[in-house]
């Protein structure tokens, strides 16, 4: 995932390239949740936060 001043971008890779599979305006994101897949099976959702846009540094 990426993003840019208005938009999440969700990419796969493919063939050795990343692919955009969506597209979704930051104003329409609340919360960013990602999901892990435990051991036994069970699975873990995590907050996350949204990447820093493109070109910014988010140590800056």
């Amino acid at each position: 995932m990426r993003t840019d001043a208005h938009t999440l971008y969700l990419e796969e890779r493919a063939a050795g390239a990343w692919r955009e599979t969506a597209a979704i305006p930051l104003a329409e994101i609340d919360t960013l949740h990602r999901r892990f897949t435990e051991h036994d099976g069970s699975w873990t959702w995590l907050n996350e936060p949204l990447p820093a846009p493109v070109g910014v540094r988010g140590w800056q």
